[in-house]
């Protein structure tokens, strides 16, 4: 993806994160193929393996052998010279889902849509060192490199991650809600276009992934109300598409409760329109939008 594809602001700043991170990202494109490569060659002599059973228990012609195994190596080969192609696209795809679409929720969907901001969430997840901190320092800024580096920092130590989200600074929450309202979105769009491609397949969320979802929002809300609206959209539509009976409801001082249960009242069933959960300030977005 080129930058002025993205969608992005058109600003130095974001242009050179986005350029930053994008070659951070190929950066694995030698070790990923090296894995594919390794994933092939497993298939491939499972397949031989299976064939030379196959041979042994019903004692296959030779030549019907050797045709057999001809056609796995050629499938074999072929894989490979693929690998560059198809790894080099799941990187791109992991680019977008993973740094361009935070940094559109971004720049969107927030209250402080700043060129700082939108830089510090493509760069995230390009601070894994010291070295990766200083470099991101040098060439982006303090604020910058210090935004990305908390986000870093929340998801290093799992077990303290509750409690390094409280800590954070209201930047850094405001990154990390975006994050978790793109990836939110991206499960919601995966469903919604699995629904439509094959519509006998129900695709569900992982046990517990709602509550979750809640648990990670808690340290978040309330430090950027057009990103809480946003987050508020897009879990209750996550959970529309997957059949979910959760969902989120804001009270009326502005607090967040997930609630379980049909959105239709019990008992009727008169064929109007179900209520919509109730959102933060009394509606969807409250009086953001």
């Amino acid at each position: 993806m080129k930058f002025n594809e993205s969608g992005l602001p058109k600003d130095k700043l974001i242009e050179a994160a986005f350029d930053y991170s994008h070659a951070f990202t190929l950066k694995a494109q030698k070790i990923a193929l090296q894995d594919f490569n390794r994933q092939m060659d497993e298939i491939h002599a499972n397949l031989v393996a299976d064939l030379d059973k196959e041979k042994e228990a019903s004692r296959m012609p030779d030549g019907d052998y050797k045709r057999q195994k001809e056609l796995l190596e050629k499938m074999h080969d072929d894989q490979l010279k693929q690998g560059p192609a198809l790894v080099g696209q799941a990187l791109e795809g992991m680019f977008v889902a993973r740094r361009v679409n935070p940094a559109l929720e971004m720049a969107k969907n927030s209250e402080t849509p700043t060129a700082e901001m939108i830089a510090a969430t493509l760069l995230c997840e390009c601070i894994r060192s010291p070295k990766d901190f200083q470099t991101v320092t040098e060439k982006f800024g303090a604020r910058v490199a210090g935004i990305a580096a908390e986000i870093a920092h929340i998801d290093a130590y799992p077990g303290e991650r509750a409690e390094n989200m409280v800590e954070a600074s209201a930047d850094a929450k405001r990154v990390y809600l975006a994050w978790l309202s793109s990836s939110t979105n991206n499960i919601a769009e995966q469903i919604t276009r699995a629904a439509k491609e094959r519509p006998e397949e129900k695709l569900l969320l992982p046990p517990g992934h709602e509550k979750q979802l809640y648990a990670d929002v808690q340290p978040l809300w309330g430090v950027d109300k057009k990103l809480d609206a946003r987050f508020f959209e897009v879990f209750n539509r996550v959970c529309e598409v997957s059949g979910s009976s959760f969902r989120l409801e804001a009270d009326d001082k502005g607090g967040l409760n997930l609630v379980q249960g049909s959105l239709t009242p019990a008992g009727k069933n008169d064929g109007s329109k179900p209520k919509g959960p109730k959102g933060p300030g009394g509606g969807i977005g409250g009086d953001v939008f």
